[in-house]
C-alpha cells in the first residue's frame, strides 16, 4: 500500500489496501496516526471488491499529512499494511509583517511568521539608495533575528529607518514576500539634562538649552514650576540649529533673589522632555555676630562666635584678627602686631595659642566666601591670665663623659619670659632607639628629675646609667611658683661606645676543601653592639693533638671569611668576636668545622706479600700522615 510522492496542497491522492489471500467475509477498517479517520475532511475510503480497499483524499492539505494504516480482519486474524503521506503546503502568513513606528533609542520588533510544509525560510532584506533590497545584517549595531522569522531592533538609530522585505519560502509554490516600513521618530532631548551655574551678585547669568527631536519644536522656560517674572532684567531669545532648536535666558544684573531652578521644556509631535537649570547668585557674607569668650588662660582664649545669614555662598573661611591693646616689645626690639588666624568655614570657634599672659587684646572676626569677605564684627577686648615661664633654658650643651652618662649644661631662659623666680628645672631625656621601637611613640616620652639652681649663670647636671653609644634627646624646663615653662629644643647627644656584650649569631661553617673552610656569621643583636662594629675576629684551632693546641686568627670586615691552609681532614674549633673602637667584645659559642678529606697518595710499593696474608705494612707514607681512609688495591703479579 502506498500514496503517490510529490502530493501538494489541493492535489487528489489514494491508496488501494488489497488482500492478496486470505478467507472470506472480510472487513476493512482505515486509521491516521493510530485514530480512526472519523472527522478527518475531503477523506473517503470505498470498497472496490471483496479483497480491495482503496481510500481517496479529495483534496489534500497538511492536515492530511501522516502514517495511515489499513486493517483487513476474517474470522482468523487481522492484518495491517502502512503507507505514509507527505502533502507538501506552500507558505502561508501566520502573523503578517506591518509597519511600525519607534522613538529614537527605543525598542521595536518587525514580526513575520510563516507556515507551511516543509516549514518555510524567512529572509529579512532593507532597502538600499538605489532601491535593491540586500541582507539585514544581524546581531550588529542592536539588530537580531529570531529563528521565528521576528527582526527585533534594541536601541533604534536614524540609520535603521527604512523599507524592509520579508520573504518566506520553502520551495513549494511562489513563496511569499511583503515590504513595510520602518519610521524611527525623535522625542525632544537633551545632550545634558541638568546644569548648574553660580555668578555673583550683579552679574549677567546666561542659561542655554540646547534639544533636539523632530520638528517642529518649542521650548518653553519656566522658574519653580511658573513661568518667568515679566521683568525687563528677563531675556529670552531662540534660534533654529541644524538638528534641533535652541533658546537661551539671559538674567541681567542679577539679585540673589534670582537664584533658583530654572526649567526648559521641549515638545514636539512625539511627546515633550524637561532640561534643569540651578541657578545661583551669591553675596559676600554678612558680619559674624555674637563673638564672645568660652575659654581662657594664660596664652590661650576660645573664642566662638554665631554665623551670618545665608547669602547662597557657604563660607569658605573666617579670619580672627588679635591685636595687644599695649604696645610692647620683644627682646629683639620687633613690635607686636596684628595677627590673624584662619579657621574651616563649618567651625564657629577656635582656640587662639601663642598670646602673651597678662595682656590685653582687642579680637576681631570676618566671614570669607567665594565671592569676598564680610565687614568686621564688634570688637572684643580680653585680657590673658598669668602663667608660668614662658622661655625655655637657652644654649643647652650636652657632652658625654663615658658609655653610660652625659654632662649637660644651660643657661637660665631670658629675664622677660621667666614671669618670677626660677625655682628649678626639669631636666629630661630619652632614648632615641628608632631602630628597636615597635612604633615611634614607644620610648617617645621623655624621663624627667628635678635639678636645682647652683648658682647665677651656667647650671650644669650629670645623667648616669644610660646606654653605651646610645642617641639621646635633652630637653629643659624652667618651672617658679606658677609651674613649668616649656621645654627647650632638644638636645642630642651620644654615648661613648663600649665592647659588644653579645657574641655574633648564626654562626655557621663550610667545609670548601681540604684546607680550607669557609665561616658566616650574622651581626650580634643590635641593642648588643654598643657602638659601631669595625671588625669581627675568628680564632680557630685543631682539636686534635696534631697541631700541638696551637690557635690562630683572622680579622675580617665583613660577615664571611675563609680560613685556608689548614690540615686535610681535620676537625677544628672557631669562635667568632666582634670588636668596636672600645675593644672586643663576647667571643661566640666554639663551633666544630671538619676540613675534607686529601686526594689519593702516590702510588706506593707494597712488596714481599706472604701468599694469604691479609694484614701487611704499608711503607713510605712520609710527610702526609694519615689523611684519610686509604683504599689499596692489590694488582696481579705480585704487586
Amino acid at each position: 500500500m502506498a500514496f503517490p510522492i510529490g502530493t501538494r496542497a489541493g492535489m487528489r491522492a489514494q491508496a488501494t489496501c488489497l488482500v492478496q489471500e486470505g478467507d472470506q467475509p472480510l472487513t476493512f477498517a482505515w486509521q491516521k496516526d493510530g485514530k480512526p479517520l472519523d472527522g478527518l475532511r475531503n477523506v473517503r475510503p470505498s470498497q472496490l471488491d471483496a479483497f480491495t480497499s482503496i481510500l481517496v483524499i479529495e483534496l489534500a492539505s497538511a492536515d492530511h499529512s501522516g502514517n495511515y494504516t489499513c486493517a483487513a480482519t476474517n474470522p482468523a486474524q487481522t492484518s495491517y499494511a502502512n503507507a505514509q503521506l507527505t502533502v507538501s503546503v506552500p507558505p502561508a502568513w501566520v502573523v503578517e509583517p506591518s509597519s511600525a513606528n519607534v522613538a529614537l533609542s527605543g525598542q521595536v520588533a518587525l514580526h513575520c511568521l510563516a507556515k507551511g510544509f516543509p516549514n518555510p525560510t524567512v529572509v529579512w532584506r532593507k532597502e538600499t539608495t538605489t532601491g535593491d533590497f540586500s541582507g539585514v545584517a544581524t546581531g550588529e549595531s542592536g539588530v537580531d533575528g529570531w529563528e521565528n522569522g521576528t527582526l527585533s531592533v534594541s536601541r533604534a538609530e536614524r540609520r535603521h529607518e527604512g523599507r524592509y522585505l520579508c520573504e518566506a519560502n520553502n520551495g513549494v509554490g511562489a513563496g511569499l514576500s511583503k515590504v513595510v516600513s520602518l519610521t524611527v521618530n525623535e522625542p525632544p532631548w537633551f545632550g545634558v539634562r541638568s546644569q548648574r551655574q553660580q555668578v555673583v551678585v550683579g552679574a549677567t547669568a546666561t542659561l542655554t538649552c540646547e534639544a533636539h527631536g523632530d520638528i517642529p519644536l518649542t521650548l518653553v522656560w519656566t522658574r519653580d514650576s511658573s513661568p518667568l517674572p515679566a521683568l525687563p532684567r528677563y531675556e529670552v531669545s531662540e534660534r533654529e540649529m541644524e538638528k534641533g532648536r535652541l533658546s537661551e535666558l539671559v538674567l541681567h544684573t542679577t539679585h540673589v533673589g534670582d537664584s533658583g531652578t530654572y526649567v526648559c521644556t521641549a515638545t514636539n509631535a512625539h511627546g515633550f522632555l524637561t532640561a534643569d537649570f540651578h541657578l545661583l547668585v551669591q553675596d559676600v557674607p554678612g558680619s559674624p555676630l555674637g563673638l564672645g569668650v568660652s575659654e581662657e588662660g594664660s596664652r590661650h582664649l576660645t573664642l566662638s562666635w554665631t554665623p551670618p545669614e545665608d547669602s547662597n555662598s557657604p563660607i569658605s573661611a573666617y579670619l580672627v584678627s588679635f591685636t595687644p591693646q599695649d604696645t610692647q616689645l620683644f627682646p629683639s626690639g620687633f613690635f607686636i602686631g596684628p595677627r590673624e588666624v584662619t579657621v574651616e568655614g563649618d567651625q564657629q570657634q577656635v582656640r587662639i595659642e601663642g598670646l602673651i599672659p597678662a595682656t590685653s587684646y582687642v579680637f576681631t572676626v570676618v566671614a570669607e566666601n567665594r565671592v569676598g569677605r564680610s565687614k568686621l564684627s564688634s570688637p572684643l577686648r580680653v585680657t590673658t591670665h598669668e602663667e608660668a615661664p614662658s622661655g625655655h633654658p637657652q644654649n643647652v650643651r650636652v657632652v658625654a663623659v663615658s658609655s653610660t652618662a652625659l654632662q649637660v649644661s644651660w643657661e637660665p631662659p631670658l629675664d622677660n619670659l621667666t614671669h618670677g623666680t626660677v625655682l628649678g628645672y626639669y631636666l629630661g631625656f630619652k632614648d632615641d632607639r628608632h631602630l628597636f621601637s615597635i612604633s615611634e611613640s614607644e620610648g617617645g616620652a621623655y624621663n624627667f628629675t628635678t635639678v636645682g639652681v647652683d648658682g647665677a649663670g651656667v647650671t650644669t647636671a650629670t645623667l648616669a646609667g644610660l646606654r653605651p653609644h646610645a642617641h639621646y634627646s635633652v630637653v629643659l624646663q624652667a618651672f617658679n611658683s606658677r609651674g613649668a615653662g616649656p621645654m627647650s629644643p632638644p638636645a642630642k647627644a651620644t654615648t661613648l661606645e663600649d665592647k659588644p656584650s653579645a657574641p655574633p649569631g648564626h654562626l655557621t661553617c663550610e667545609s670548601v676543601s681540604s684546607r680550607s673552610l669557609v665561616v658566616t656569621w650574622k651581626p650580634p643583636a643590635a641593642r648588643h653592639i654598643n657602638g659601631v662594629v669595625t671588625n669581627y675576629r675568628i680564632l680557630y684551632s685543631a682539636i686534635s693533638d696534631h697541631d700541638g693546641g696551637r690557635g690562630k686568627s683572622k680579622v675580617s670586615e665583613g660577615l664571611r671569611a675563609t680560613l685556608t691552609e689548614l690540615l686535610p681532614w681535620t676537625n677544628y674549633s672557631i669562635t667568632v668576636t666582634a670588636a668596636t673602637r672600645a675593644g672586643e667584645g663576647v667571643a661566640s659559642a666554639p663551633l666544630p668545622c671538619v676540613t675534607n678529606q686529601d686526594g689519593a697518595l702516590p702510588m706506593l710499593s707494597v712488596s714481599d706479600v706472604p701468599a694469604g696474608m691479609s694484614t701487611f705494612i704499608v711503607g713510605g707514607l712520609g710527610e702526609w700522615g694519615i689523611v684519610g681512609t686509604i683504599t689499596l688495591a692489590l694488582l696481579s703479579g705480585g704487586s
